[in-house]
């Protein structure tokens, strides 16, 4: 039940996020960098609450953890821009892709097994992508 509801907590949250992307973007010209630097500050926000204070450094990860704030900035800034030249509806979509990589990565190196419900995903993210292209009349 745990499980459910934190699944359910990030559902809504990733999705008002999104929206809040694209709003601020619908009232705001050229805020892309701004919008990023204030997401990027809400995380280390909850990092600092959820860790109590306590954050624990170590000099052996520092060239990882200077990586991953890069590639995470990166990842934030291009989310904004992508959310602020196309579709809403579109950009999470195409987002929830690049969880196809570590799939097969998993599949295919790691020798992870296959499921039939494996392929009811992938069926049903290819339909959603041919859906969310179908032109309207």
């Amino acid at each position: 039940m745990v499980n459910a509801l934190l699944l359910l907590t990030i559902v809504v949250f990733v999705s008002v996020q999104q929206v809040t992307k694209k709003a601020y973007n619908n009232k705001v010209t050229g805020g892309t960098l701004s919008f990023s630097a204030a997401s990027c500050m809400a995380a280390l926000v909850v990092f600092l609450i959820t860790s109590g204070g306590k954050l624990n450094f170590n000099t052996e990860f520092l060239i990882y953890s200077v990586l991953f704030a890069v590639s995470y900035s990166v990842a934030v800034v291009l989310g904004v821009l992508a959310i602020s030249t196309g579709p809403l509806s579109l950009t999470p979509l195409l987002t929830s892709f690049s969880l196809l990589v570590p799939t097969f990565y998993g599949i295919l190196v790691l020798d992870e097994p296959v499921s039939p419900n494996l392929f009811l995903g992938l069926g049903l993210l290819a339909a959603a992508l041919v859906l969310i292209n179908i032109e309207k009349k």
